[in-house]
């Protein structure tokens, strides 16, 4: 009789512990929960610039470095993943216009994307609204992380410009030895603060910027700044301009024989084989400042790209998509769990808190960590040049 009585006391409080467990699989969220029916998929929205006027090959790499990470990870916890894919081509307008869609949509648990910066923060402040994380493989402005006018749900891994633009500084004046640069902007934010910090730390260490020049974004007017340059008397111009512009503006000083002593460094935009290829020759000599991919996944991970979409990548651009995506299907599969209908719930703040959470986390792009205002980069960082018409690492620089 007392067996008996034991065994069913143990019993009801293995029940009891059940409900206990099935009752904070349901508990509401302090956000949001998401219930992703079973047979259904998760939703993740990819957001990326198709039109190649601005940013060349960069948009469409993006998306095919997210679409790795997933195809990589598999299911969780028995539910596919789906990506929801979206255009958004450096504009704010249309940027907003994209957040607002994919804020009215219930069922996306989370956003990665947009290549400029100006995009992230016309999207983030949406998407925020809807409690949806935004985390960006590329956009890299300070204001993005910083701590009193970050969006709280953005995230990125991509790096700080500021880390890019101090590099090339350094590289320049203690490398190079030039102590008399000229700068060249685009008027966004983006390349306005690259320029700005550029200028700041060669000053420091005691060049000087003759002149700073602006064109437009897709680099039209580049012809126009050209004797000023000259009459600069610069024995460096530092343009840290999207693909295509950089692009033009290689031509443009290759069709001067005045500028054949003059070097020219630009940034992450620029460390990518179409360039090489659009400029026909032309870049050989062209110095860009850029990110050190983590060398015990790229081999691998490039290799795996052009398995499963036939073309060979033309820069690592498209590993900061793949840390991005996986940084979310991570947090998405330690978040979630099943309840009793066999529904997988998501709760929008307990996701918030594991991408917060996020430390030394090895991806594609170096070992990531997240900061308390969303900066999850490695800020791993180097210089190449083009030589024999492909680009090759000529300095390195790991910065904390």
């Amino acid at each position: 009789m007392k067996t008996l009585k034991a065994f069913l006391l143990v019993l009801v409080l293995l029940i009891l512990l059940s409900a206990c467990s099935d009752q904070r699989s349901e508990q509401v969220d302090y956000w949001e929960t998401i219930r992703v029916e079973s047979g259904n998929t998760i939703r993740i929205a990819v957001v990326y610039a198709e039109s190649a006027e601005i940013v060349g090959p960069t948009g469409g790499e993006l998306a095919r470095g997210a679409q790795l990470a997933v195809s990589q990870f598999g299911n969780i916890r028995g539910f596919d993943v789906e990506i929801v894919e979206y255009i958004s081509n450096c504009n704010a307008s249309q940027a907003t216009g994209v957040a607002q869609q994919i804020a009215t949509d219930p069922a996306i648990i989370a956003t990665i994307g947009f290549v400029c910066s100006l995009e992230c923060e016309a999207a983030a402040p949406v998407l925020m609204e809807g409690d949806i994380p935004l985390v960006s493989p590329g956009c890299s402005t300070s204001n993005l992380t910083d701590e009193l006018l970050r969006t709280d749900t953005f995230f990125r891994t991509m790096y700080d410009d500021i880390l890019e633009a101090r590099l090339s500084a350094r590289y320049v004046y203690n490398e190079l030895g030039i102590r008399y640069a000229a700068t060249i902007s685009d008027g966004t934010q983006e390349t306005n603060g690259l320029v700005s910090a550029f200028t700041a730390e060669f000053a420091s260490l005691g060049g000087v910027v003759s002149v700073s020049v602006t064109t437009d974004p897709r680099g039209s007017s580049i012809d126009e700044t050209l004797p000023e340059l000259l009459e600069s008397g610069a024995s460096l111009i530092y343009a840290p301009l999207m693909t295509k512009a950089g692009a033009q503006l290689i031509e443009a000083m290759a069709r001067e024989p005045q500028f054949a002593t003059i070097k020219l460094l630009g940034g992450r935009h620029y460390w990518n084989q179409w360039i090489v290829n659009q400029t026909l020759g032309w870049a050989e000599g062209v110095y860009a400042a850029g990110p050190i991919p983590a060398d015990t996944f790229m081999p691998d991970l490039s290799q795996n790209y052009r398995e499963q979409f036939d073309i060979v990548p033309n820069g690592e651009t498209y590993a900061f998509a793949y840390d991005a995506m996986w940084l979310v299907l991570k947090a998405i599969d330690g978040t979630s769990v099943v309840g009793q209908d066999r529904d997988l719930l998501i709760g929008r703040r307990r996701l918030y808190d594991n991408l917060s959470s996020t430390g030394n986390f090895q991806g594609a792009t170096g070992t990531l960590t997240c900061t308390e205002w969303g900066d999850c980069s490695s800020g791993q960082l180097a210089i190449g040049r083009v030589q024999n018409g492909t680009w090759q690492i000529v300095y390195m620089e790991r910065t904390p």
